[in-house]
């Protein structure tokens, strides 16, 4: 849409509405310029807020407002850092209320095809209830299964004790929650029973973290050990999304897109290294410069690439040492672990 803003905003300027024009950029190079320009009014848009999950209507128009009017100063800005023979300053106005009013078309749109996926139940968020026979348990389940029904699916309730709800399946205690979170594909768990101790509340944190699934709370335990909260409504009830990281939305696509500039950066100055190191394995053994291993990570298993520091024939692995690599491998494990002691 900030392109398409871009785009009218020069057919309007060119066919001289509404003064006439005495000189205009050609096509292709303003089609260059305003692609150049993209990238800073994205960023402007993530500066002011505008991507995150939960805003009201006044609240979105100010932030998209507040964008378009930071990205439409960068224009400026730019033709004057840059003396540019930019043509007539009138079309930065253009494309200034062409932003607003077609990103907030644009989101209207999308906002109506998520709709229109939601009544046709293409996808419901999985939701499981942690409760009890309180009033706001009883109001979250309505909100769920009455107002909110096309775009949840309540699984089931957990509780201490079996609870008889109307329509709403009982699944067990807390107890086996870890086993239920994967059972049932969940997407979103909501703990209404505020009675419970903040060491019980973190170890439903600490297994939906470990499940990826989103935790959320009815307020009245803000103090428990997770370090980003946000705060939202559910059925009119003051309820907190508990984040196991700070990092999320743009924060998260800034910080890989550094991982990649930072990675590129290092493997460019260290290049003469890595091929004095390459050299001197290749001339010191045979086998290939690169070990190929699997490690063990947070939640999945995946593969690592490094300088091949042993022989190939204690290297493990189907392509290095084999059957015979792992027999000695285990020999070693059993020779030399002389540590005693249980796991904690």
């Amino acid at each position: 849409m900030i392109f398409a803003s871009f785009v009218i905003a020069y057919w309007i300027r060119a066919n001289a509405i509404p003064f006439s024009v005495i000189y205009i950029w050609p096509f292709n190079q303003y089609i260059l310029f305003a692609l150049e320009m993209l990238p800073i009014w994205l960023v402007a848009f993530a500066i002011s807020g505008t991507y995150s999950k939960r805003k009201s209507g006044f609240l979105e128009f100010s932030k998209i407002m507040a964008a378009s009017s930071l990205g439409s100063m960068a224009v400026v800005l730019w033709v004057f850092i840059f003396r540019s023979d930019f043509f007539s300053r009138l079309i930065v106005f253009y494309i200034w209320i062409l932003a607003i009013i077609l990103i907030l078309i644009g989101r209207a749109i999308l906002a109506g095809i998520r709709s229109s996926i939601y009544m046709v139940g293409s996808y419901k968020k999985k939701i499981l209830l942690i409760g009890n026979s309180e009033p706001t348990t009883k109001h979250i389940i309505d909100e769920i299964t009455k107002v909110r029904k096309g775009e949840y699916q309540l699984k089931g309730i957990i509780a201490d004790h079996d609870l008889k709800i109307e329509n709403v399946k009982y699944l067990g205690s807390p107890e086996i929650f870890d086993k239920l979170l994967k059972q049932n594909s969940i997407d979103e768990v909501i703990l209404s029973d505020t009675s419970r101790s903040n060491e019980k509340v973190y170890e439903l944190l600490l297994a939906c973290q470990e499940n990826n699934v989103t935790f959320r709370a009815v307020p009245a335990h803000a103090q428990v050990g997770a370090r980003t909260l946000e705060f939202d409504a559910f059925a009119g009830i003051p309820i907190i999304e508990f984040k196991g990281t700070p990092l999320g939305g743009w924060a998260l696509v800034f910080k890989r897109i550094m991982d990649f500039i930072v990675a590129l950066i290092a493997l460019v100055v260290l290049s003469p290294l890595i091929l004095l190191i390459s050299v001197i394995i290749k001339c010191t053994s045979s086998g290939p410069v690169i070990y190929k291993n699997i490690r063990v990570g947070r939640l999945k298993e995946f593969i690592t690439y490094k300088f091949r520091s042993m022989r190939i024939e204690y290297c493990t692995g189907g392509a290095y040492g084999g059957h015979r690599a792992e027999e000695f491998e285990k020999e070693l494990i059993e020779k030399q672990n002389i540590k005693k002691g249980s796991a904690v």
